[in-house]
C-alpha cells in the first residue's frame, strides 16, 4: 500500500481536496478557541480579558509551548510550509482514495 509521500502529485491533490486543511493562522485560532473555551475570561487589576490574550501579551514561551503541545495532542500533521491536517483525516482519506483505485 502507497504512503502520501509515494503518490504522484495529482494523486496528492486528490487526497488532499477530500480532507479539511489549515493554515498556520487556522491552528492558532483553533487553539485560542480552545484556551477561552476551557479557561473563559480572566480578570486583571478589575479588566477582563480573553484567556488566550492574556497569556499570548503576557508569557508568549508559555502560550507557545502550549501551542506545540496541543498541535502535538491534535495530531496536526505539516503537510508543507502552509497547509496543516489532522493525521486521522488524512489516514482516512488515503485509504478511501486507494480503496477508490482498487475498484477501478
Amino acid at each position: 500500500m502507497k504512503g502520501f509521500d509515494d503518490l504522484t502529485e495529482r494523486e496528492q491533490e486528490n487526497v488532499l481536496n477530500s480532507i479539511d486543511t489549515y493554515t498556520d493562522n487556522d491552528l492558532e485560532s483553533l487553539y485560542e478557541d480552545m484556551l477561552d473555551d476551557v479557561y473563559g475570561e480572566v480578570e486583571i487589576a478589575g479588566l477582563s480579558y480573553s484567556t488566550s490574550y492574556a497569556l499570548k501579551e503576557l508569557d508568549l514561551i508559555a502560550y507557545r509551548e502550549g501551542f506545540n503541545n496541543w498541535t502535538d495532542t491534535e495530531e496536526i500533521i505539516e503537510l508543507d510550509s502552509d497547509v496543516n491536517c489532522h493525521a486521522r483525516d488524512m489516514e482516512s482519506a488515503l485509504e478511501e482514495y486507494q480503496d477508490s483505485q482498487e475498484d477501478c
